[in-house]
């Protein structure tokens, strides 16, 4: 397998785990269409995948042949058991009758997808933390119990792992293709992120306006596709999840079955195996929302309440292994340093003065999500108070009004568990809830008779929305996605990859390397398994003193220049003074 190129067994790979077991949950959803048993495949598949290695791991197994055992017999099962009770499972829309919004649908998934034909790494800090964790799940051919060799941690479980060991099971466990599987995981987060959405908005509009509405709302905002820059894949795989799990709930709710509700129990417990910042705002707006669902469903409130223990019942078991290990280290060094960083993710706007505040938080959401979405948002809930359609704004505002206060708390810690309320990603949910409006907009031009003959005639007012707001969100994802991962400057290039051979063959394991931040020297513990002082640390270890404990360690210390470091960066240079250059290349030098 060693011998086959990565670009073939990583996609092929990722089409397995993310068919299988997903497809084997089908027969249990009516009145889904194709579109949307595509969307429940993939995260039901994946959600999968992420709860069932923590119970590997737990039970002392190999990750690898576990993992491939029980794919082989899904495959197995579908294929002699289970293929007549699902055939047509996809069927009912041929290539040649898919309507417009599949087609635009698929021009923008391949626009998401296209950064893979030419990034050797994709761009954010946080990305190379993500490879040496996805690193050490390899090594340990399962969730390892220590960050050992590439920090010196003894414990692991206080970050969550369920985007590592995702991106560890379409590198097949192995270390040769591990570089296609960060990129393959890191830019497949994204497309995840708008299928979620769509999943999210088809209960309660059209598939057309769910398509749509998520391709506008999806692409043009600062924060979701701006997430590439830093690197933050995992918390967008996890805010996936949250929409997903949300469309799941109300499709049950809605036609009053419960295998949907006992379903949803995979992808709600992802979100926290995910990362736990968005799971923790999840679970915030969760409970308002499930209380606005009482509400509207009170009729059924017994069923629905009854159903909902046995959710949570369901959820409670697939975390038990995560939640036996998790160990909460939140020393007030730590919460000092988040509440700092939540402080600058709003600007260091926030005054301590509560009324100057309101201001700030408004400003702030503004920001994150966008001028061009603002005003659109803006013109929608005008056009909607106009044609007095109160109740889809009365329940939307109020979750709006939710998310205003956990945005707000980050200047105040009022709430519980303040630390996990990150303004910048808090904003996540407001986003969606502008698109619910946006949605309610779409459809009262796709559907009223109302005010809109003018325009039927020649071309509707809502194919014209469509048309200029589409070309906007084609134009914004292209400057996003491909403009961000093209100008990429941590990028692995030959002669950077052909240092970390050098590092590999011609350095022990007791190596320790200097290497500049934001800069391909940060990838040397995913590729070389060696502890490197400059790489990207979580909160969580920088509180342990990791730094000073890289420091102090002994055994021969490299330090390892780039291009950009000996063009531009004088006093990294300095520090090479009097060292004995051991290696060089036209990308890389370096010294001991």
């Amino acid at each position: 397998m060693n011998s086959i190129p990565g670009y073939i067994v990583v996609p092929l790979l990722g089409l397995l785990l993310f068919t299988f077991p997903g497809i084997l949950f089908l027969r249990l959803f009516e009145g889904f269409n194709t579109l949307a048993r595509v969307i429940a495949t993939i995260f039901l598949s994946i959600g999968s995948w992420i709860c069932l290695s923590w119970f590997i791991s737990w039970g002392g197994l190999p990750l690898s042949y576990s993992v491939f055992a029980l794919l082989a017999l899904f495959v197995t099962y579908y294929l002699t058991a289970n293929a007549r009770k699902l055939e047509g499972s996809f069927s009912g829309i041929h290539y040649r009758t898919w309507p417009l919004h599949y087609i635009l649908l698929a021009v923008v998934l391949l626009i998401l997808l296209m950064p893979l034909l030419f990034i050797t790494i994709p761009p954010g800090c946080d990305t190379a933390m993500h490879g040496y964790i996805t690193r050490l799940i390899v090594n340990n051919n399962g969730l390892p119990h220590s960050y050992r060799p590439i920090l010196p941690v003894d414990y692991f479980g206080s970050y969550s792992a369920g985007y590592h060991i995702m991106t560890a099971l379409v590198g097949g466990v192995s270390v040769i293709y591990l570089r296609d599987a960060i990129n393959f995981m890191s830019i497949m987060a994204y497309p995840l992120a708008l299928l979620g959405l769509i999943f999210a908005l088809r209960n309660f509009f059209s598939e057309k306006t769910s398509v749509y509405t998520a391709v506008i709302f999806f692409c043009i905002n600062r924060t979701y596709l701006g997430t590439v820059w830093w690197g933050g894949n995992p918390s967008i795989l996890a805010f996936a999840f949250c929409l997903f799990s949300f469309g799941l709930f109300m499709h049950g709710v809605q036609n009053k079955r419960s295998w949907p509700l006992y379903c949803c129990a995979i992808p709600v417990a992802a979100v926290p195996l995910c990362h736990a910042i968005p799971a923790i705002t999840f679970v915030y707006v969760a409970f308002i929302g499930y209380v606005l669902v009482l509400y509207y469903y009170r009729i059924q409130l017994k069923w629905v309440v009854t159903n909902t223990v046995k959710l949570v019942i369901w959820v409670v078991v697939l975390l038990f292994p995560f939640l036996l290990h998790f160990k909460n280290i939140n020393s007030p060094e730590l919460l000092l340093m988040i509440k700092n960083w939540q402080h600058d993710m709003m600007q260091g706007k926030m005054t301590g003065k509560p009324l100057a505040d309101l201001w700030v938080t408004l400003d702030r959401i503004e920001y994150r999500i966008g001028d061009e979405l603002t005003i659109l948002a803006g013109i929608s809930l005008a056009v909607l108070l106009y044609l007095r359609k109160f109740k889809p704004l009365i329940f939307t505002g109020i979750l709006m009004l939710f998310i205003y206060i956990l945005v707000y708390n980050s200047g105040y810690w009022f709430l519980p568990l303040s630390e996990l309320l990150y303004p910048e990603r808090v904003v996540y949910f407001m986003i969606v809830c502008w698109a619910f409006i946006f949605g309610y907009f779409m459809t009262e031009l796709e559907y009223s008779n109302r005010g809109w003959r003018l325009f039927r005639r020649k071309v509707t007012l809502y194919a014209g929305v469509v048309m200029i707001m589409v070309g906007i969100a084609l134009k914004s994802v292209i400057d996003e996605e491909l403009g961000v991962c093209k100008t990429d400057k941590i990028n692995c290039n030959k002669g950077t990859r052909a240092a970390f051979k050098w590092i590999n063959d011609n350095t022990g394991p007791d190596a320790l390397f200097v290497a500049s931040y934001a800069d391909a020297g940060m990838w040397i513990p995913t590729f070389t398994n060696k502890p490197t002082i400059g790489t990207h640390l979580h909160f969580i270890h920088e509180v342990q003193h990791v730094r000073d404990s890289l420091n102090a360690a002994p055994g021969p210390r490299f330090y390892f220049m780039t291009k950009r470091d000996i063009g531009t960066k004088s006093d990294i240079m300095a520090m090479v003074t009097n060292k004995s250059k051991v290696f060089a290349n036209n990308e890389v030098e370096i010294y001991q």
